[in-house]
């Protein structure tokens, strides 16, 4: 009988590896009509920019982290307080005889959205691109003072 060694800390590290994969949708794919040419170009993917959300006293702020992704590439939109990131980071083509050989970063079609709370004010959004940061500034609406009705009776 032969006995198999287990090596439990990289069985983890297999687990939480494809648990990691699947979590943020970064499985590896060759669209089938380029299958004949897959060991000619790396596979794309869709991905998920990390996004952080800070309130402040006056105001949201959302900064996207966009490695690699021009501002053209890149697409804000509002509508009905669900505020939309969409875009794409391209691969950058081969010339000249140079092949990719390695790539772990991803390439490919992203999309964040985020329903925004009904104090804000959609108008006065603003939004900066620098250094492979989108940041947008969302300001909150101007709560309204309350009042009093005065109820006649006759």
């Amino acid at each position: 009988m032969t006995q198999l060694r287990r090596n439990s800390f990289r069985d983890f590290e297999d687990i939480f590896a494809r648990y990691n994969r699947a979590r943020y949708n970064r499985f590896f794919t060759v669209p089938a009509s380029a299958a004949a040419q897959a060991s000619a170009r790396p596979a794309q993917a869709d991905w998920l920019p990390a996004v952080d959300i800070v309130e402040r006293e006056n105001a949201f702020a959302v900064s996207v982290e966009l490695p690699g992704v021009s501002k053209e590439d890149v697409k804000v939109s509002l509508e009905k307080r669900v505020l939309s990131i969409t875009g794409e980071r391209r691969l950058q083509a081969e010339e000249g005889g140079v092949q990719h050989r390695h790539i772990e970063r991803a390439y490919g079609s992203f999309s964040r959205s985020f329903t925004l709370p009904e104090n804000v004010d959609e108008v006065a959004i603003a939004a900066a691109y620098k250094d492979g940061v989108l940041t947008l500034t969302i300001p909150k609406a101007a709560r309204p003072e309350p009042r009093s009705i005065e109820v006649k009776v006759h």
